[in-house]
């Protein structure tokens, strides 16, 4: 352990004493937890460095628990590069447990210096406040961002935490205030359209940020006003210094236009992009909302658009998804049958089959042999995660030794996700011992980890699923 992380652990343990105190005395099932979360917070040490996300998560889990001091202890298990992220969804959950005092310190405490890695944690606070409804304290921790040593994409982080906030005070009837936080997100854009903090991205850089200003008002339903905000990258196309600044303006104004469901301006918008990546991107973009938001047939065109075959299987991809969702399973096989390799058509048959299990549509078990087939025909070239998807949709629709087959079949550094999805379909099916069983049969510490964290998981659920009953029944 490093000693740096000793004494913050050490420093913090003591900041949460006072409220650690006035936690209730816990059921068996919390207990039971907590000890599923140790056993996998001790694997950390054991797991490669670009594998310790799963530190993230176990933390996580502990700290929803209640357990501040063991959700520290598995970070300082991880390595240094991933200890910024964590520590920030460790704040926000303490934040948005009414807590926001030693979310402050623990940010303050454990992350060095005052540029991104703290302005990360106080948007991830402030974004967490606001989901409770707290905008005033959210408001707060805004302005430390604001207050943090400048970055490239500062200003990206500081609009999408402030139209975070904004969406809440919609959403809590407050009009005033959300009009107000707009404006907040549309100071920020124009000080960074004036006094770019990177010259090569002074008009894309804004033009982005408008954007995703746009996409917020038009998820709320207002359109016109997303329109309206929109207007302000026309001058900033204007000014561009040369023609390849020029097409990365555009791009962002085409690609904004096809995101909020203007599809006609943003082809329109496309054409003036000369062919490539950046054309494919909004091509792309527009198949996919006209897959999700309209006809997926109609979508077809513009997928087809696309040039690059590896882009195009995207959207292709999308459409075979809404058209299997609306039971349409031969046009789904069809559009699937026009992705241009086996592997690719096993990848998205696989992740079809997936959401059909999950939604326990009969049509899963045809699809989930299919998506076998292809990925079996397909031989090296299948992705480990299309064997991945196949084992879990497997254990969706009950049938955990075929999904027990793939998953031993996989190699330890791939079978991750897929051992700690089972796990929880094991738990759910009410078959806690056969989940047990899994996590002890892992030989490397990585899975192993993920299956503990996997039955953690599940019993967290159900518990509070358990509590919220219980709470309704009561006179």
């Amino acid at each position: 352990m490093h000693r740096k992380a000793s004494l913050v652990s050490a420093v913090v343990c003591l900041l949460f004493f006072a409220s650690a105190a006035s936690i209730a005395q816990e059921s068996d099932a919390t207990e039971e937890i907590r000890s599923m979360l140790h056993i996998a917070s001790g694997l950390i040490p054991q797991i490669d460095k670009s594998q310790q996300w799963v530190a993230s998560n176990i933390a996580q889990q502990q700290a929803l628990l209640g357990d501040m001091n063991g959700a520290l202890a598995t970070i300082n298990h991880a390595y240094d590069g991933d200890r910024d992220l964590a520590i920030s969804s460790l704040a926000s959950i303490a934040a948005h447990q009414g807590n926001e005092g030693w979310a402050l310190s623990l940010v303050q405490v454990s992350i060095p210096g005052n540029g991104q890695g703290k302005a990360q944690a106080y948007s991830f606070i402030a974004k967490s406040l606001a989901g409770k409804g707290t905008f005033r304290e959210a408001l707060e921790f805004v302005e430390r961002m604001e207050n943090c040593e400048d970055f490239f994409g500062k200003t990206s982080m500081l609009v999408e935490t402030l139209m975070a906030i904004r969406a809440g005070q919609k959403k809590g009837g407050d009009p005033g205030g959300a009009d107000a936080t707009l404006t907040l997100a549309l100071n920020a854009v124009e000080r960074e359209a004036e006094y770019p903090f990177e010259p090569e991205f002074a008009q894309s850089m804004p033009a982005n940020a408008y954007g995703t200003i746009a996409s917020e008002l038009a998820r709320e339903g207002d359109r016109n006003a997303a329109l309206l905000i929109l207007e302000h990258i026309y001058p900033l196309i204007a000014q561009a210094p040369d023609h390849r600044h020029r097409q990365d303006t555009i791009f962002s104004l085409g690609y904004a236009l096809a995101n909020i469901g203007e599809l006609q301006t943003a082809r329109d918008t496309a054409e003036q992009l000369e062919p490539g990546q950046q054309r494919d991107g909004i091509m792309m973009l527009i198949a996919e909302k006209q897959a999700t938001d309209a006809d997926p047939l109609q979508a077809l065109a513009p997928a087809m658009e696309v040039s690059d075959p590896r882009w195009r299987n995207v959207p292709l991809g999308v459409i075979a998804d809404s058209l299997a969702a609306s039971g349409n399973y031969v046009q789904a096989l069809s559009t699937i049958d026009r992705i241009d390799t086996e592997a690719e058509r096993a990848n998205w048959l696989s992740g079809l089959a997936y959401q059909l299990a999950d939604k326990n549509d009969p049509a899963a078990g045809f699809f989930l042999q299919i998506a076998w087939d292809a990925a079996r025909n397909a031989g090296r070239e299948t992705k480990p995660y299309v064997f991945a998807q196949i084992a879990v949709a497997k254990g969706m629709t009950g049938d955990f030794n075929h999904s027990l087959e793939i998953i031993n079949a996989m190699a330890d550094q791939d079978r991750f996700w897929a051992v700690q999805s089972l796990a929880q379909l094991l738990v759910h099916a009410g078959k806690k011992t056969e989940a047990i069983a899994l996590a002890e049969s892992q030989q490397s510490a990585y899975p192993k980890a993920c299956a503990y964290l996997g039955i953690a998981s599940q019993l967290s659920t159900e518990e509070r699923e358990a509590a919220a009953r219980n709470q309704r029944n009561l006179p």
